[in-house]
């Protein structure tokens, strides 16, 4: 893969970093009657910070990892379990447990997110 096709690959995948958060917040109204949350339940807000808990905690393990195995096989292994905790959170019906599989689902864009450059 050349430089341009990797600077255009990393992109996208930040790109859609910000439009997984993006496309959260228009949904709140929608998560607290699918959950059965109340009108002014904070509880729909908990997705902001699991997405944000998430990529954070994940970074410090996908790192190491992406160091001893390479930036491929990482962004490979972080696009099937985001895929699993995906599926998993859009098939989950009670809130406590949607939470932890979108957390999962977050942990595994860690895996996509950029690293610095070493030479």
């Amino acid at each position: 893969m050349g430089q341009r096709e990797l600077l255009t690959l990393m992109s996208a995948i930040m790109a859609l970093m910000a439009l997984g958060i993006d496309t959260m917040l228009p949904a709140f109204d929608e998560i607290r009657t699918t959950f059965n949350l109340g009108e002014a339940s904070p509880r729909a807000g908990q997705v902001i910070t699991v997405f944000f808990m998430g990529l954070a905690i994940a970074q410090l393990a996908w790192g190491p990892i992406a160091d001893r195995f390479g930036r491929k096989p990482v962004l490979y292994a972080g696009s099937a379990i985001y895929i699993a905790g995906a599926a998993g959170s859009a098939l989950a019906r009670p809130a406590h447990g949607w939470l932890p599989l979108r957390s999962s689902a977050t942990a595994s864009r860690a895996a996509k997110w950029p690293r610095q450059c070493r030479r």
